[in-house]
């Protein structure tokens, strides 16, 4: 899922790379960590979520968002 994620922001991105009234793109929506059943660790332990899933996410969403700036 992450994957289809990146891939639609990246051609977001990519199609409006060279508009001069796009200043920046937001598609991050802070989700509410969905698989807590299975690892209740995600929701108990602070930042845990944050640094295990959304960061990874959130870097390769910039990397797109790099690739696309120049």
């Amino acid at each position: 899922m992450q994957d289809a994620f990146v891939a639609y922001w990246n051609h977001v991105s990519s199609y409006f790379s060279n508009n001069p009234y796009v200043i920046g793109f937001d598609p991050i929506n802070e989700p509410f960590p969905s698989n807590y059943n299975v690892d209740p660790s995600i929701v108990m332990t602070p930042g845990k979520f944050d640094r295990e899933l959304l960061q990874p996410l959130y870097t390769r969403l910039f990397q797109s968002y790099q690739n696309n700036s120049k």
